[in-house]
């Protein structure tokens, strides 16, 4: 949705047209107070109220919390939604109609295909609940009940059950909704024009997106006949499985109570700790944490407990999601079970009052990761050596504000020089691209192409757009592999953001094992995403850019990232001669003047 020109006054008048007693009197218990309201807050737990409601300015503000705004900002932060959804849930009441953005003819069709599948969604979605409560499904029903899933947890989740037959989606589909199910992954399409479903002989768990529809499903096996475990919707025009997390809808007000999440590795997790009392809960789907679901529980989180089980997966689960919590800037913890347990396993065995134990003794994340890398190489001298080289890619991953405060933390627990780790870890393009005040790079969105009936709708490739360097270096080491080993020795790591990186790491796994890769070859082990994209569109686009002279164009490269290194040197060491300055350390001075001299002396021997 978006506003026209007089949107000022739309909101103005939504605002004038909502009582915010009755409209908050709603969700919370409120009682007269001179010509004000107060009751207990609804964004933090209490047991004395602080929370108040000002009718005169039509304003609430929590004298616990901090929390105030109006009627907007109620509904924003009581529903977790952003503001176009809180303006358009106050003008639905007001009976006020808001002016819609006028579609392209492309747009109204992505739309009306998206609508389409989320009621599809819901439809089977309601098929595989209605069938968990048939006589046909008795086996299911206990299995949940071995499992402790009690009939309200089964109707909070919306959980069903998918029978062993081959199609049994069909009787219960029209024509045009099998092929719809087809570009869904419900039905599986065969080769010979038939099709069978892909949920068979599973507890399906739905998969809402934040708005409540179904995007998804989830399904566990009931019967271990070598069949995988687990199993997902695949990618589509609705459902990315790296931008959602199982529970999120049904939980987020919890989540928001609380003002943490609990993150846990399996479905079952899920549920069984919410049945225990555990509600602030929310699961990714069967894959590592991402940041776009970091970035769905920032909003409502303070800080986020991962609750993992305490095997190996385990620790390099919590490992691996280290860097994310450091970029997007949020607080991070984690806790590991006891060998043996997962949290469905624990909290059955144990209960609550352990799961709040075990989450209250939960270590920072940023230390456990040190931790780790400690007990792994030991403080010795090559000990600490292999620990900041391994502390790189979490320091590389920290945003400017965190970088410094993070190096200096982590330089501390070890005893050394902060500028050691400094000089290892350059920093990101990010920052590099701040020094030079120019935008961050945004994403480009590829059209949604026109498939037949009963296709898969591919969802949108997110290819991101690079700084011109960036796509020259990007290129010539994809397409020329046998350059690579001297491009690593040059630096190219430390001048490509964080598309170019994973390439870079891709490529160099590939290269390990199979010398004599291709470009092609490393096309074929990608999986799909933004890099995959950005590999293709490289591979398409810039083929034959480097094929009249490819060994002066590296040398060209080498000459660029040698002259690169010099600039970032000199930068640093201007740097260190102010603070040096600041501190009074004269003799510090002239060395770092001598070395800046040097440097620029060298850089300017090449111009």
């Amino acid at each position: 949705m978006a506003l026209s020109n007089d949107n000022e006054d739309i909101v103005a008048r939504v605002k004038a047209e909502t009582d915010i007693v009755r409209l908050i009197g709603e969700h919370v218990v409120l009682r007269k107070s001179g010509a004000n309201f107060m009751g207990l807050c609804p964004f933090h737990g209490e047991k004395t109220p602080s929370f108040y409601v000002y009718p005169g300015t039509a304003s609430f503000y929590c004298f616990g919390c901090g929390k105030s705004g109006d009627v907007i900002e109620f509904v924003k932060e009581y529903n977790h939604v952003d503001f176009p959804a809180a303006l358009k849930d106050l003008a639905a009441r007001c009976h006020i109609a808001l002016p819609e953005k006028k579609l392209s003819e492309r747009e109204r069709r992505q739309r009306e295909m998206q609508e389409a599948m989320f009621r599809l969604n819901g439809k089977v979605a309601d098929i595989f609940r209605k069938h968990l409560a048939s006589p046909a499904a008795t086996a299911a029903r206990n299995y949940l009940d071995k499992r402790g899933i009690g009939e309200a947890m089964r109707q909070r989740f919306a959980l069903g059950c998918a029978p062993s037959g081959w199609n049994f989606l069909d009787k219960h589909l029209s024509t045009e909704e099998r092929k719809l199910a087809v570009s869904l992954g419900l039905i599986v399409k065969k080769e010979d024009g038939g099709g069978y479903d892909r949920f068979r002989d599973r507890i399906i768990f739905p998969i809402f997106n934040g708005k409540g529809h179904v995007s998804g499903f989830g399904g566990r096996a009931i019967q271990g006949d070598g069949k995988p475990k687990y199993l997902n919707s695949p990618e589509s025009a609705i459902f990315s499985k790296s931008h959602l997390l199982l529970g999120f809808f049904q939980q987020r007000q919890a989540i928001g109570k609380a003002r943490r999440a609990v993150v846990v590795e399996g479905n079952f997790d899920l549920v069984s700790l919410v049945g225990h009392g555990c509600e602030e809960v929310a699961a990714p789907l069967g894959t590592a944490l991402t940041k776009e679901q970091l970035r769905l529980l920032k909003p409502l989180a303070e800080e986020i407990i991962l609750l993992f089980d305490g095997d190996e997966a385990g620790l390099k689960a919590a490992m691996r999601a280290a860097p994310l919590f450091l970029a997007e800037e949020m607080t991070g913890r984690v806790a590991l079970l006891p060998a043996g347990h997962d949290p469905d396993s624990f909290v059955r065995e144990n209960g609550l009052a352990a799961v709040r134990e075990l989450l209250g003794q939960a270590a920072p994340l940023p230390e456990f990761f040190l931790e780790q890398l400690i007990a792994r190489h030991g403080q010795s001298l090559d000990g600490k050596r292999l620990i900041v080289g391994e502390l790189k890619t979490l320091v590389a991953a920290a945003s400017p504000l965190y970088r410094r405060l993070v190096i200096s933390h982590f330089a501390g627990r070890l005893g050394i020089d902060a500028q050691t780790i400094e000089e290892r870890c350059p920093p990101e393009m990010s920052s590099r691209r701040e020094m030079r005040q120019e935008p961050p790079p945004d994403f480009v969105t590829a059209p949604m192409p026109h498939e037949p009936a009963g296709q898969a709708v591919s969802p949108p490739q997110r290819v991101p757009a690079l700084l011109p360097e960036e796509r020259r270096l990007a290129s010539f080491m994809l397409l020329h592999p046998w350059s690579f080993t001297t491009l690593i020795d040059a630096g190219i790591r430390d001048c490509l953001g964080d598309g170019g990186r994973i390439l870079c790491r891709a490529l160099e796994n590939l290269l390990r094992e199979r010398p004599e890769a291709t470009a092609e070859d490393l096309l074929a082990i990608l999986p799909p995403g933004a890099e995959r994209a950005m590999a293709v569109e490289i591979f398409a686009e810039d083929g034959g850019r480097f094929l009249g002279d490819p060994q002066g164009e590296l040398d060209d490269i080498l000459l660029w990232l040698r002259r690169y290194r010099l600039r970032e040197t000199s930068r640093r060491l201007l740097a260190e001669i102010r603070k040096a300055r600041e501190d009074g350390n004269q003799p510090l001075v002239r060395e770092l003047l001598q070395q800046k001299q040097e440097a620029d002396r060298e850089l300017s021997s090449g111009d």
